[in-house]
């Protein structure tokens, strides 16, 4: 099966490091992980099995939030002192979703030119969801209510090759930097 790992600092002072495995057995493709600091819980895609799903961060009380109408989902964030989830689905209908923590109230947030949403990052404080996408060579953001739709940064085609399973992770890894120094 797969796990994921967990390391807890003790503080910086002590340069201690705790690591516990959490084995969540019964994935196929496991993609994006999101952790809800508020409820203690970890929240997952599964592109394999085309679910949403939850566990606790011991990953016990493991359980399916979304199973119906996903094709290739890919990332996952949450909010949770909105309790809403985000997830990307890149499949045949690429879109990208919101529902309640619980997987009611699920509603498509974008689905319309967007061709292969990868990477998902929420600016908590600016109330805004960030997004990547390879195929169009950006980086894009709406508002957790899905409007005000905005170009943050266009890429040169630098990628020929969309079909290689590699290009989207290096896409994402590319996200880790921060906004700001993508404008520069």
């Amino acid at each position: 099966g797969r796990r994921i790992s967990a390391f807890q600092f003790s503080g910086l002072r002590t340069h201690s490091l705790h690591c516990r495995v959490v084995q969540l057995l019964g994935l196929e493709d496991p993609r994006g992980l999101a952790v809800d600091w508020v409820g203690k819980r970890l929240y997952w895609v599964d592109a394999g099995m085309d679910v949403v799903m939850v566990a606790t961060l011991d990953g016990q009380m493991k359980s399916t939030l979304v199973d119906d109408h996903l094709d290739q989902p890919h990332d996952i964030v949450v909010d949770p002192q909105s309790r809403l989830m985000f997830w990307s689905d890149w499949g045949l209908n690429p879109r990208i979703e919101v529902s309640s923590m619980d997987g009611s109230n699920r509603r498509a947030l974008v689905d319309t030119m967007v061709p292969w949403p990868t990477g998902l990052a929420i600016d908590y404080p600016a109330r805004r969801l960030y997004w990547t996408d390879p195929k169009s060579h950006t980086i894009e953001s709406v508002d957790l209510n899905g409007r005000d739709r905005i170009i943050v940064k266009r890429f040169p085609a630098v990628f020929p090759d969309f079909q290689s399973p590699v290009l989207p992770e290096l896409f994402r890894l590319g996200f880790m930097r921060t906004v700001e120094e993508l404008l520069e």
